[in-house]
Formats: structure tokens, sequence, C-alpha cells
């Protein structure tokens, strides 16, 4: 547009030969036709960029950024319209002066209609394909992808709700599994990169993840603050950001995990539905104060020690006091009877059967589909019961309905340990390790498998590979211990049992080396 009409009369009348030296741009200039495209086009890539960004954060369906492209497109000719035939003069807004040559409006038109449709592949390139652009490069990069879910941040205020943004982070774990083509690291591998000073590249090289999980959890009194972001490892790029802030309520956090969890799985494989079994669908409890109760109570079961166990025992019962239609409270609270039944708490073995029982029992009635209780069913009957043939029908049973199940796999691999066959419980072992890499329980589960197989060359070299990824986990201490002991290398045997705190272990070898005294 131009500011004065006076300028298109003065440069006509100074160049006498005009009729022949007049251009198509020249009279676009002269206009300012191409000012105002050039800034159309570039405020309409700035609308586009922030566009991609706050629709999907404020969890809008993809399309509305399409739909804004569309817009800015359908603009384009609209204001290049306006902008030719008319200007701004001192008396406002003015119609421009007609063509000296009124034929070359057809050729104005033609070259209006390219300029949209090139402006329109350009936005419609840069963001209205994005999302299939990018599944389409990891899925057919990876085959399946493998993601692995880095323990959330607690941030709240007083930095003491770690058992909140944990429990989380396991639901999200949950849920990401239950998803068909999805591969994802279980919460045993991630969790030793809580703190690390490595490189999203480096930890994805280690646990053979496709893309990185990053997120952080702010829980009030009445607020859940969420923040989730999906990095593809291989190209250290943002595949996918999240933010939620919503009132606190147990429909709110387990939708927020369905949210999350279906973004995941669409930017990584592509369109998914409803997921199955989810959370937002059939709630595992209304009840704030059970949930509290439940995420402690697991957040101090996952610790495997004795007063934690004893600890989460406390808490997952009260959970199912307050509410007693809460399936994976039973459940996990019948995990927890379970393991306070062994030495880990010294439980009486009876009674901390028959409650593991119960639980379980009423977890499976709530909730026929949920897997783990049925896990503790068949355990008790060989942990507690000796009844062999009842554990061997159940564990038949589960290993057809849940073919891809881990914790039915681990179970079962024990159990035929216990049985004496050492080689299929290591065959079953080592197929859970290569679906499951980085996890150190897996990992630990099989050294105690390589150690009843006598496989102990391959105990050491396991024991090695977990002390690289956390060097500070007992168990490979204790592992090396159990083959120095049975290749009668008491001294190194005695020596790896104290750097792994087994100390029923410790005191037999010193007992063994005749130090009966310092056993006591």
């Amino acid at each position: 547009m131009r500011r004065h009409a006076s300028t298109y009369t003065v440069a006509a009348v100074d160049s006498k030969p005009s009729e022949q030296s007049w251009s198509l741009l020249g009279e676009l200039k002269q206009r300012r036709v191409l000012r105002v495209a050039v800034f159309y086009a570039v405020a309409a890539w700035g609308v586009t960029e922030i566009a991609a960004t706050v629709l999907p954060a404020l969890h809008l369906p993809d399309w509305t950024v399409t739909l804004v492209v569309a817009l800015l497109a359908l603009g384009f000719p609209v204001a290049m319209v306006l902008a030719w035939a008319f200007d701004i003069g001192p008396a406002g807004v003015e119609r421009a002066p007609p063509l000296r040559r009124p034929g070359q409006g057809l050729t104005y038109g033609i070259l209006l209609v390219t300029a949209t449709v090139m402006l329109s592949v350009f936005l419609y390139a840069r963001h209205g394909r994005q999302p299939e652009t990018v599944t389409e490069t990891v899925s057919t990069r990876t085959g399946t992808p493998r993601v692995a879910v880095l323990p959330f941040a607690d941030l709240s205020p007083g930095g003491d709700q770690a058992y909140f943004s944990d429990g989380f982070h396991d639901e999200l774990i949950d849920q990401l599994s239950r998803i068909p083509g999805l591969a994802v690291s279980s919460r045993t591998a991630v969790m030793p990169y809580r703190e690390v000073s490595r490189s999203l590249a480096e930890i994805a090289g280690e646990l053979h993840a496709d893309a990185i999980v990053e997120g952080t959890v702010r829980h009030s009194d009445d607020r859940i603050r969420v923040t989730v972001t999906l990095v593809d490892a291989e190209r250290d790029e943002t595949l996918w950001r999240g933010q939620f802030d919503r009132e606190r309520s147990t429909r709110n956090i387990f939708g927020i995990q369905d949210e999350v969890a279906t973004s995941i799985a669409a930017e990584l494989r592509g369109e998914v539905g409803e997921l199955e079994h989810s959370f937002s669908a059939r709630l595992p409890t209304t009840s704030l104060q059970a949930y509290e109760l439940y995420t402690l109570g697991r957040h101090h079961q996952w610790r495997w020690q004795g007063d934690d166990i004893r600890k989460a025992v406390g808490f997952l019962q009260q959970a199912v006091e307050v509410d007693p239609n809460f399936a994976e409270a039973h459940a996990a609270l019948a995990w927890a009877y379970a393991i306070a039944g062994t030495s880990y708490v010294g439980m009486r073995p009876v009674e901390a059967a028959a409650l593991s029982r119960q639980h379980a029992a009423r977890a499976t009635e709530l909730s026929p589909d949920l897997v783990d209780p049925q896990v503790v069913l068949a355990d008790i009957s060989y942990w507690f019961e000796w009844d062999w043939e009842a554990a061997e029908a159940q564990f038949a049973d589960l290993r057809q309905r849940y073919p891809d199940s881990a914790s039915v796999d681990i179970s079962y691999a024990l159990y035929l340990g216990v049985q004496g066959q050492g080689e299929e419980s290591v065959r079953i072992m080592e197929s859970v390790m290569a679906r499951y890499p980085g996890d150190l329980s897996i990992m630990s589960n099989t050294g105690w498998r390589y150690v009843w197989a006598g496989r102990c060359a391959d105990v050491l070299e396991l024991a090695d590979q977990m002390l690289a990824i956390d060097e500070t986990y007992l168990e490979a201490h204790s592992l090396r211990g159990a083959c120095q002991h049975a290749t009668g290398d008491y001294e190194a045997a005695l020596e790896s049992f104290r750097r792994g705190r087994f100390r029923s272990m410790e005191a037999f070898m010193l007992g063994k080396l005749g130090r009966e005294d310092e056993a006591r």
C-alpha cells in the first residue's frame, strides 16, 4: 500500500516512456503489495509456530493446528487483493488508481494464486503434517519402539512428596505397558537414573530405548501440576510436550496418566484408540486418602528392607480400610504380606500366607484382569503350602492367559529352580532379561538362577554389568559371594557378602572360616 496517492502520479509524469517501461513488478512495488506479502508471510509463520506449541498444551485436537494453517492460507489472497485495490492516504483508506494496462490484472491473478499455493504448502509441510512425519520416522526406524520413562522429579514446595511423583511414574509405566506395539522399560530398569549426570543419549543406549520420557510433578493441597516431555533419543529432538494443571482428584490424576500414555503412543506408533483397561474408564478408587496411602505403601514396598516392608503393610492396610473396593491396594497388600512372611520381616509364615491369600483373592474378585494378585496366589501354593501340583497348574493357566507377562515368567522361573529344573529356569529368565534390558531386578533374578544352575562364570559377568549400571547395587555383590562360596573361596565370599550387606551369609561364612566368635 502507498501512503500518498500523489506519489503514483509524479512517478507517471516523470517517466516519459511510461507506456513502454511499465511492468507488473513496478506496479506491485508502487502499490506496496510486495511489502504486504512479506509482512503477511512472516506473521503467518509466527502464528503457526505459536499455534503448534500452545494448542497441544491446551489439549485441543491435532486438527486445530491444521485449521489455523488453512485460515492463514485463505487470508493471504484476501490481504493481497486489498493491498492492490486500496491505499492509505491522508484522508484514510482510499481506492488505488486504476491500472495503466488493465489487461495485466490477469497476470496478477495468476501470480496471486501461485503465491497462495506456495505459502499454503510451506505452512502445511511445517506444521500440518508434523505428528505423522515424526511417527513414521520413529516407527520405521525401530519397528517396535521402546520407550523409557525416567523417574519424575518432585517439585512440591517442601520436596517431600517423592512418594506421590513415584506413584504417578509407576502408574504411567503400567499404562504404557498395556498398549500393543510399544515396548516399555520396567520401573526397576529406570529408577537408577533418578539423579545421574549422563546425557539422554547415554541413558537411552544403556536401556536400548528409542525414546525417553522425562517429567515433573508438583502436588499441593488442591492442585496437581504435571509436565511431560517425550524425546527422540537418537536425534535428540522433542517429539511431544504436555503440561497439565488440574484440580487434585483421583479422576484427574488417572485421566492425566491416560492422556499422557495415549499421546506418547500416538507419537511413537501412530494413532491409538481408547486405552484398554484405562484407569480413567475404571477408576481404581475415588478416594484421595486411599490413593495417598496406596502410593505411600508402594513407595516403601519397592525398597525391599524389613522396616520398609512393615511400613508398606501398614499404609496399604489403611488404604483398603478407607476404600474396601480398591483392587490395586488389595493386590499390593497381598504381595507385601507374602514378602513379610519370609526373612524380610520375620512374620509367622502361616499368618502371612493366610492374609496374603485373603487380599489376593479380594483383588482378583474386584478386578479379574489384574495379573499380580493371581501370581501371588500361585506363589503362596509353593512358598508356604508346598502344594507343587497346585502351583504348576496355576502357572500353566497364567502363562497361557498372559504369555507376555514378566511377573508370571519370573515367578515361574523361580518355581522351576526350586524344582531342580535349573536350565529351563535360566532359559525363561534370559528371555525376560532380553525383553527388559537394563532392569537390575530382572538381572538379579537371572543371576540367582545362574547360581542354582552352577553357571558361576555367567554370574560374575552379570554382576559386573549390574555394577556398571549402578555401582551401589548390593545384590551384585551378594551374587558374587554366592559363586565364591560355591568354588570354596570363603575369604572372597565373606568380603562380597559384607559389601552386599547379606548379614546371614556373612555370619555363615565366618563360621566356615572358623571365626565363630565374630559370627555371633
